[in-house]
C-alpha cells in the first residue's frame, strides 16, 4: 500500500508540473474578498448564542445573531454585525459534532475596509468537537490538503485559516478558543477561472475534463478519501469555462480523509 501511496504522489507532481506549464497566468485577482491574498492565520472574535445554536435543530434556515470583533485593514479592531446559519450534511447533526459548521452572512455597510469587503457570507470549516482536542487537529489537517491542491492546481479553493474565540452571549457556556477555517465561495471560484458552476446531477466521469478529474482522483487515492462522487454532485463542485469544452472538477471536504 506505501508504494502505491509513493507512485501516487510521483503521478500527482507530474501532473502538477503540466499544470505549471500550462498555468493559468491569465486568471485574475481572486473576486469577492481580501481575505484570502494572506497566508497569515487570522485571529478573531465570534459572539453569538451558543445556546440557541445548540438547541436550533438541523434546519438552514434558522438565524441566530452575531458579531465578530476582528482588526481592519487599517490595524484597528473593529466589530461587525452579522448572523449565523447551520450548513452541511452530515456534521451539523447534533449525534456528530458539538460545534456544526457555519455560514456567516454580512451586510453590506459594516465590512468596509475589513478582511471580510465584498463578501455577502463565507463558509467556515469549525472544529466539530468542543471537548477533544484532537479536532483542533483535523482542522488544521484538512485545511492542508486545501493548501496542497492549491499548489497542484490552480483549479482549487482557497482556504484562510482562523484562530476563533467564541464568546456565548447566552452566559451559560464559557469562552473557548478554536482552529477553524474559511473556504472560498464556489461562484468567486468560477468567477476566477472566467466559468460558471453547473449544477448536473448523474454525470458519468467520461463527461468532466479528463485531466482535472484524474489530477483529482489521485489525489483523493493519496489522502485516502472516498467521500465524493461526480455523478452525485457530492463533494465536487463542476466549473464550466467554455460552452464547447467539458466541465471542470473541483473537490472540496476532506474531512473524511
Amino acid at each position: 500500500m506505501q508504494f502505491f501511496k509513493v507512485v501516487g504522489w510521483c503521478l500527482i507532481i507530474l501532473f502538477a508540473k503540466f499544470s505549471m506549464m500550462f498555468s493559468q497566468n491569465t486568471l485574475p485577482r481572486d473576486s469577492g474578498t481580501i481575505l484570502f491574498e494572506s497566508e497569515k492565520c487570522i485571529e478573531l472574535t465570534l459572539s453569538l448564542d451558543l445556546d440557541s445554536l445548540y438547541r436550533g435543530g438541523f434546519s438552514e434556515q434558522n438565524h441566530y445573531q452575531g458579531n465578530i470583533r476582528c482588526m481592519n485593514n487599517d490595524s484597528n479592531f473593529c466589530t461587525i454585525p452579522v448572523y449565523f446559519t447551520k450548513r452541511g450534511h452530515f456534521r451539523k447533526s447534533f449525534n456528530v459534532c458539538d460545534f456544526p459548521p457555519l455560514q456567516v452572512h454580512f451586510h453590506a455597510k459594516s465590512i468596509a475596509g475589513t478582511p471580510f469587503e465584498a463578501l455577502r457570507k463565507i463558509k467556515i470549516v469549525t472544529h466539530c468537537q468542543n471537548n477533544d482536542s484532537n479536532f483542533n487537529q483535523y482542522v488544521i489537517q484538512e485545511y492542508l490538503f486545501y493548501k496542497v491542491y492549491n499548489i497542484i492546481t490552480d483549479h482549487s479553493f482557497k482556504v484562510r485559516l482562523a484562530k476563533i474565540k467564541y464568546v456565548d452571549l447566552s452566559g451559560n457556556y464559557e469562552d473557548m478558543e478554536k482552529y477553524a477555517f474559511f473556504l472560498k465561495n464556489p461562484e468567486h471560484l468560477a468567477q476566477r477561472l472566467h466559468g460558471v458552476i453547473l449544477d448536473i446531477h448523474d454525470l458519468y466521469p467520461q463527461a468532466v475534463d479528463p485531466y482535472y478529474y484524474s489530477l483529482m482522483s489521485l489525489f483523493e487515492y493519496v489522502i485516502a478519501n472516498q467521500d465524493w462522487s461526480v455523478e452525485l454532485l457530492h463533494n465536487v463542485e463542476l466549473v464550466g469555462i467554455y460552452p464547447s469544452l467539458a466541465p471542470v472538477t473541483v473537490p472540496f471536504d476532506f474531512d473524511i480523509s
